[in-house]
């Protein structure tokens, strides 16, 4: 099992900030990070108070994935979208607020882009050979070894 490189916070910081280098409800510029051990466990709007927690992938490089809306901003904006997990390309085409007549179901209506995350647990269990003591998968009825039955 490979190690997991240790993220640079700065480049993790500017890598979330490409999708995100306006605050999808008020257009501002200052989004604050709260770091858990590896990467950012929440980022926030300092303007209005929107925050999110972002969803990161470790595959040999650092990427960003999605992001779920955790609190709306101060005008309430975004109450449909919260709790839900959106790709990054979702948050990378949402609309400011400052555009006239924005809307948040109408927002969901056309950019769909809910993700769903899959956990798939594997659980192997091993026995060992009465004949040759050698470990092998509970699944196969004989030794793979020695060829001794259970």
């Amino acid at each position: 099992m490979s190690e997991v490189t240790p993220p640079n916070r700065i480049e993790i910081e500017h890598l979330i900030l490409a999708s995100f280098p306006n605050c999808p409800f008020c257009g501002a510029k200052d989004m604050k990070f709260d770091w858990g051990r590896l990467v950012p466990k929440r980022m926030g709007c300092q303007n209005c108070g929107a925050s999110w927690e972002p969803l990161m992938s470790y595959d040999g490089i650092w990427s960003f994935v999605a992001a779920k809306l955790i609190s709306v901003d101060s005008q309430k904006k975004g109450t449909n979208l919260l709790n839900k997990m959106y790709s990054r390309d979702f948050w990378e085409r949402m609309p400011f607020s400052s555009h006239e007549g924005w809307n948040s179901e109408q927002v969901t209506k056309e950019m769909p882009g809910e993700v769903t995350k899959t956990v798939i647990i594997r659980e192997v269990v091993k026995i060992r050979c009465p004949y040759c003591s050698g470990l092998y998968d509970e699944v196969n009825d004989r030794c793979p070894y020695c060829g001794g039955k259970r």
